[in-house]
């Protein structure tokens, strides 16, 4: 009788704690990158080699250089560098007001997450999309954004940003934003 209480004890046991490690493993997610009342995306279609050329050229004006900052260099270097915002329209991109109903699909979206596998590309990235997140008229966080070869740069957040995109949310982005 005693060996079959420490015998059911012990599967009880194990059964909760994989039962506690099933509940750890399905939430995976944590903190949400930006707290945001509003959301804009800018977009701009360009072929990348023009870009490229425009760079090695000694005589292009100070619109064409910010194109080639934001496009294909690390520019801005911190959410603190917002003046450029106010001449995205001026170089070419298309400004969007991102509907209020997609904003908690984009929260999923942005947001810490742990995963099995994370893919990294080596590509040259090739920011097309920029998105400015803003709470009460005040930028909260920016985020520019390849979809050709799945890289971004992600301003004004302390969430750790590391596997964004993973597990296919760059094509659930892509989905929302031009939809």
């Amino acid at each position: 009788m005693k060996l079959k209480s420490i015998f059911l004890f012990g599967l009880l046991a194990l059964l909760f704690s994989c039962n506690s490690s099933k509940n750890d493993s399905e939430n995976k997610d944590g903190d949400y990158f930006f707290d945001f009342d509003e959301l804009v995306h800018y977009r701009i279609e360009i072929d990348e080699n023009v870009l490229l050329e425009k760079e090695d050229d000694q005589n292009i004006g100070p619109e064409e250089q910010l194109q080639i900052d934001l496009i294909i260099m690390d520019e801005p270097k911190s959410i603190v560098d917002t003046s450029f915002i106010a001449e995205l329209e001026n170089i070419g991109f298309e400004k969007k007001q991102i509907e209020k109903d997609q904003f908690e699909k984009i929260n999923e979206i942005f947001r810490e997450k742990e995963v099995d596998e994370a893919i990294a590309y080596s590509c040259i990235a090739v920011y097309r999309d920029i998105l400015i997140f803003k709470k009460n008229n005040k930028i909260t966080g920016m985020a520019k954004i390849c979809f050709s070869c799945d890289q971004n740069r992600i301003y004004g957040t302390s969430a750790n940003t590391i596997n964004f995109g993973q597990e296919g949310d760059y094509g659930k982005l892509n989905k929302i934003l031009n939809k």
